[in-house]
């Protein structure tokens, strides 16, 4: 499949990043909010930027403790870049998932070789259940992600 070690260095980091621009990011914003779990982090936000506020969450215009402030955070910084919209609202779901299936992609190649490596992160990208999460503004891909960058150093320490 791979000629030479320099050749190989590069394939397979863009083939991962086709297919994460492909599963992930590929018609984000054409679609609403789907329920009415994934409806609370972009309307607390929408209402943190507009009040200007960023250090207490709001939800309904009243205060909203009950998730974590990085969560609302990330989603702000989105509408301060791209604007107040669906797309903007998912983005950082769709990169830090993006971003967990290439540390997986570099943990597994440094442990098991480059096949093993490209293979365990195409099985992590296009997970039924991780494209979903990808592609919805929750707290689960925010924790999913985290927890699975955690995992990968722990393994790549021990």
């Amino acid at each position: 499949m791979w000629k030479n070690n320099s050749e190989k260095n590069w394939q397979a980091p863009l083939l991962l990043l086709v297919v994460c621009l492909a599963l992930y990011f590929f018609r984000l914003g054409n679609f609403g909010i789907l329920e009415g779990g994934e409806s609370y982090y972009p309307a607390a936000c929408r209402e943190m930027v507009k009040a200007h506020e960023w250090i207490v969450p709001q939800l309904n215009y009243q205060i909203y403790f009950s998730k974590p402030i990085m969560t609302f955070w990330l989603i702000n910084s989105a509408y301060i870049l791209f604007g107040v919209n669906e797309w903007a609202a998912r983005f950082w779901s769709s990169l830090l998932t993006s971003v967990l299936v290439f540390y997986c992609y570099f943990t597994t190649r440094a442990l098991a070789g480059n096949r093993a490596g490209l293979l365990s992160a195409l099985i992590l990208a296009s997970s039924p259940l991780m494209v979903a999460t990808a592609r919805r503004s929750s707290i689960d891909a925010f924790f999913s992600s985290f927890m699975g960058l955690t995992l990968c150093a722990m393994i790549l320490v021990l």
